[in-house]
């Protein structure tokens, strides 16, 4: 980090109790302003339940990715993309959990056999009527870190074990976080660590002021549709997301997946 003095953030990202539907969609989605809401996810079965040990007895037979590590940072390198291997979920949660710091990243997408875990979990009512629902559950160990990076669906975000530090930026500075390129295997991913930004190889970074702070167990964070954001796990944990798209974003993720099959890409 060369000379970076962190700015007031340009936002806020406020804890409400839960909310009515109606009041999310209009509060939050319509004018894409991300929230914390509390009262949803300290009420699911997945927030007694979910320990390593519950799942590798529950779920310990069925195959998941992990994603590798690189010094405790999910993949970086736009000629590569994320690396991840296929393991029973027994063998996930030692790699995740290992000795050593943390090597790996259990990245599940829930469209398969792992969409078990959502017995454990109530679909949280402000998906209703929502168009192209995509959920992945996350499993990392304290220190694991994923990059700045945005996702072009709206997010809702569960934590449900451990708790994480988020560094967002709306998508107004997407110019400001020198994303790698559309020929790379990593188009919306960020070479800047937003926390320790090196201001000599990144100077537009000057001018951002992004919002940090930290999820806690059993909260839920919208993050609305292209917002950047970098994630670290201060604690062993375990969360659930849930992305959806509509209208002119759903045909830019829809369009974004059939590049990654083209380019034989997994993220």
């Amino acid at each position: 980090m060369i000379g970076f003095r962190r700015q007031a953030p340009a936002f806020d990202v406020p804890r409400v109790a839960a909310p009515s539907t109606e009041a999310f969609r209009r509060d939050w989605v319509e004018p894409q302003r991300p929230v914390i809401v509390t009262g949803v996810v300290d009420r699911w079965p997945a927030y007694a339940r979910w320990t390593p040990d519950f799942f590798k007895e529950q779920y310990g037979h069925l195959i998941t990715p992990v994603a590798k590590l690189t010094d405790r940072h999910v993949g970086r390198d736009p000629n590569v993309g994320f690396v991840y291997e296929d393991v029973e979920v027994r063998r996930a949660v030692d790699l995740v959990y290992g000795d050593g710091g943390p090597r790996y990243y259990m990245i599940s997408p829930l469209d398969g056999p792992l969409a078990a875990v959502f017995e454990d979990v109530v679909t949280p009512a402000y998906l209703r009527g929502a168009a192209r629902v995509r959920s992945r559950f996350w499993m990392s160990a304290a220190g694991t870190m994923s990059p700045l990076h945005r996702d072009f669906p709206d997010n809702l975000y569960a934590q449900v074990v451990g708790r994480k530090r988020f560094t967002m930026l709306p998508r107004s500075d997407a110019w400001r976080v020198y994303r790698f390129s559309l020929r790379s295997k990593l188009p919306q991913i960020s070479p800047v660590d937003a926390e320790h930004p090196d201001l000599a190889r990144f100077p537009r970074f000057r001018g951002a002021r992004p919002a940090t702070f930290e999820l806690h167990p059993g909260e839920l964070l919208y993050i609305p549709s292209a917002w950047w954001h970098q994630v670290t796990s201060f604690d062993a944990s375990m969360s659930i997301n849930w992305w959806w798209a509509r209208g002119i974003v759903r045909v830019l993720a829809d369009a974004a997946d059939l590049w990654r099959k083209f380019r034989k890409v997994r993220l």
